[in-house]
């Protein structure tokens, strides 16, 4: 990304030539251009924005912190796991800022016209995204995908060798997020993207803690206040019910729901695919069952233990990849 110093910029130079065709900026947050949103959730909304002098794309999360120290604490987590990554599966980190700024992007009138509407929007959605001034704002500038996992698969029929390279690539990001001293505490489709590059990437970071401990496979980090909620649906780890800490082993049960999705992407409804997963979860596959069964059943155990590390589970992979011929 360009460097850029806002305490460099000269206000007397756009004055003295007006029709000069270099735009001068007076602050970092000016030199982006925000396109449209790519996605919301409880930590902020995401953009896709064009950088007015490289003219790259990038994805920008702004999250409102409302002034809370402890809220603040909690989204620099993001920042500080992104930062430390640099891997072709992992959504890349390039900047982050903070600023009171309400559109958060550009203070042109145009830009300004376009929050509002979209505010309008929103607040007509119910959305507690809307934009509001005075207030503090977190951005995270990174990598824009312009896919997800979850579209490409739906786009075509479930290829199980093609699956299985995907899975292959997402331990590979998976592993080198641990290896770098992360947990992701968030693996699910919706969190993976196809860079444009047209790799698989793992991204959305909100939820990422350090990790603690002595056993490298078995790592873990301690509670929070979010770990009783940590992981969603079927992608929640059993040893967390029970209160265990969340380890490496957490995130690799995730990534088996997570195979599960790519395989059952095309299944007609939500029920039915939950149902289809929580039978697997016990051992029980469906009659017409096409893919392979070590991987899930292996991914799945109940005990943390049990599972396999990021090297077994290559190596179960490339057995499956086999298997097919």
């Amino acid at each position: 990304m360009s460097d850029y110093d806002p305490d460099l910029t000269d206000d007397s130079s756009s004055e003295s030539n007006p029709d000069s065709s270099v735009r001068i900026t007076n602050k970092f947050s000016d030199l982006l251009e925000k396109t449209e949103r790519l996605g919301a959730g409880g930590f902020g909304s995401v953009y896709k924005c064009v950088h007015t002098l490289e003219g790259k794309e990038y994805a920008v999360k702004r999250i409102e912190l409302k002034n809370n120290r402890k809220q603040l604490e909690w989204c620099l987590r993001e920042v500080k796991a992104l930062s430390c990554l640099e891997h072709k599966h992992v959504v890349r980190y390039y900047q982050s800022w903070t600023d009171t700024n309400w559109d958060g992007f550009s203070s042109t009138e145009g830009s300004q016209s376009q929050e509002s509407e979209e505010s309008k929007s929103q607040e007509s959605e119910g959305s507690e995204d809307s934009p509001v001034k005075n207030l503090l704002y977190l951005f995270i500038q990174m990598e824009y995908c312009p896919s997800t996992l979850k579209s490409k698969l739906e786009e075509q029929p479930v290829n199980h060798f093609e699956v299985l390279t995907y899975l292959h690539h997402l331990v590979k990001g998976l592993d080198y997020i641990h290896n770098s001293g992360f947990l992701h505490r968030d693996l699910a489709m919706k969190n993976i993207f196809i860079g444009k590059d047209k790799r698989i990437k793992i991204g959305d970071f909100g939820l990422a803690k350090e990790l603690i401990g002595q056993d490298d496979d078995d790592m873990y980090c301690s509670h929070s206040p979010h770990s009783e909620s940590i992981g969603i649906g079927f992608h929640r780890a059993p040893e967390l019910k029970q209160h265990q800490p969340y380890s490496k082993k957490s995130d690799f049960y995730a990534l088996g729901i997570t195979y599960l999705d790519m395989l059952l992407v095309h299944v007609e409804t939500d029920h039915e695919r939950s149902h289809i997963i929580d039978g697997i979860k016990k051992g029980i596959f469906p009659v017409d069952w096409k893919f392979d069964t070590a991987l899930p059943r292996a991914l799945l155990a109940e005990l943390p233990e049990a599972r396999p590390n990021a090297t077994q589970i290559l190596k179960m992979i490339e057995d499956a990849k086999k298997a097919r011929g």
